[in-house]
């Protein structure tokens, strides 16, 4: 198998970090028998990414909107790796970047930030999707998020929604995926986030923004970071 490139573009809370590992850490613990595989390129230092024959995207507490240097040398990466035919799957920021990289728009959600263990409703075209066919059509996922896609690129299927953000996963072509949630968190990490940005972010989680108090052990969003590794 080839190279499957997890690209970092950024890090947890050094306590947490120092409990469970990073962003890259929680990917691989979930990949199977692709770990092994699984190369780390941290795409904020390090200007020249590796070979890659499949990528997946990490989140980031830096917005996509503060528009830094290595953000757009990133996004622009990410385009030719796409229109280059290598399978992606973008998580949280990494989503929001695959959005940027092909046209749409990305910026703070108007409805708040979604922060714990929520449902996400799958589409019918889930249904049929290579990450989503089989699995139950309301999921729980863990959240922590208050960016979003606020407009698609063109040509793109809308896989799962819920009221906080229509777009909590997508598919462009065949071999691109972004999800808003994160398939990657352990209970203790989405608890661990609700209680950071309790204080991180006030003015954002007021309002319509949502703080779920449960934080459950999920099976299914693990499933989608899986199927994508066995396809990639």
């Amino acid at each position: 198998m080839g190279n499957l490139v997890i690209v970092k573009c950024g890090t947890t809370m050094p306590a947490l970090a120092a409990q469970v590992g990073d962003f890259e850490d929680w990917i691989v613990a979930t990949l199977g028998h692709r770990s092994q595989d699984a190369v780390i390129w941290d795409a904020r230092s390090d200007p020249n990414p590796p070979h890659a024959d499949a990528i997946i995207i990490t989140g980031s507490h830096d917005p996509l909107t503060d528009e830094t240097p290595w953000m757009a040398r990133t996004t622009a990466w990410v385009k030719d790796i796409i229109d280059a035919g290598i399978p992606t799957l973008g998580i949280c920021f990494g989503h929001q970047m695959i959005a940027a990289a092909l046209g749409g728009t990305v910026g703070e959600n108007p409805r708040g930030a979604e922060v714990g263990t929520t449902n996400i409703r799958l589409t019918s075209a889930a249904r049929r999707d290579a990450l989503f066919s089989g699995l139950t059509d309301e999921l729980r996922v863990h959240t922590a998020h208050y960016h979003t896609i606020l407009e698609l690129p063109e040509g793109v299927t809308v896989l799962a929604e819920n009221a906080m953000d229509p777009y909590h996963a997508v598919r462009y072509r065949d071999n691109v995926w972004g999800v808003q949630f994160h398939p990657e968190m352990r209970p203790e990490i989405a608890a661990a986030y609700k209680q950071e940005l309790r204080h991180m972010l006030p003015r954002r989680l007021s309002g319509n923004g949502r703080l779920m108090n449960m934080f459950q052990q999920l099976d299914e969003g693990v499933v989608v970071l899986q199927r994508f590794a066995t396809l990639a």
